[in-house]
């Protein structure tokens, strides 16, 4: 009886050490200037990262020394939230770069970057991968044609991958859309689709989510952080176990 007891312990602490809890936040930084369009500084857009305690983060419009912004946005707050960053550039501009970046605990084990369409300005998709699964981000068109276009090719790129597939970002667009109802095709929508996150100060609409793609675990918590100030937009967040 003793030995059954033992190894029903055994196989509980087992299954306890296979689990694991995971934290993605997506965030807008809208260049590092605050919801009044002030330059902003970059310790209030770390703070709210780091007190998220997250594993990883999909920031969007990222500034890379130009003119607007002569810093490496993505380099300064990864040092100060202590996480690795990897930098995708949508564009030129100012002398420097434009794009988006994801934060992670540990260096990815490979990364890809996807042009996407935008008629006002170009838009990438940055993916990249890690043990057991990857995480993507993404800043799409204001344009509705370029946003189903980007979601096609986004689609395209994670469909013969096989492993789960995390997608934080601003999709510019709500969750009626035709644009969430074609990524619900094959995509989960993790992150809570009730909060608004636009403008910050006073949100009207809900435009930044987070997707999944083959996810087996479960959600313990998700929401929009309240923050009004830093930033235009406010971030989302999931925490799952996996």
């Amino acid at each position: 009886m003793k030995n059954i007891i033992y190894y029903l312990f055994m196989i509980m602490l087992l299954a306890c050490s296979c689990q694991s809890k995971v934290t993605i936040v997506s965030y807008n930084i809208h260049n590092g200037h605050s919801v009044d369009n002030k330059a902003s500084n970059l310790e209030e857009v770390s703070t709210i990262i780091k007190k998220t305690g997250a594993d990883f983060v999909c920031l969007q419009e990222v500034d890379s020394m130009n003119k607007r912004n002569n810093i490496d946005e993505a380099a300064m707050i990864g040092k100060r939230v202590g996480l690795h960053y990897t930098y995708g550039a949508a564009i030129e501009f100012g002398g420097g770069k434009y794009g988006i970046t994801i934060l992670s605990k540990k260096k990815p084990l490979s990364v890809k970057k996807v042009s996407l369409p935008g008629r006002e300005e170009k838009r990438v998709f940055l993916l990249t991968e890690y043990k057991h699964f990857y995480v993507g981000c993404t800043h799409m068109s204001l344009n509705k044609e370029d946003r189903i276009e980007s979601a096609k090719i986004i689609l395209s790129t994670i469909a013969n991958l096989t492993k789960p597939v995390f997608i934080g970002g601003d999709f510019n667009d709500k969750p009626t859309s035709d644009l969430c109802h074609y990524l619900e095709k094959d995509l989960t929508c993790l992150s809570d689709m009730t909060q608004l996150t636009f403008p910050a100060d006073k949100p009207e609409i809900m435009i930044d989510y987070i997707w999944a793609k083959g996810f087996k675990g479960t959600v313990i918590h998700r929401g929009t952080i309240n923050e009004p100030h830093a930033s235009d937009h406010r971030p989302v967040y999931v925490k799952f176990e996996w």
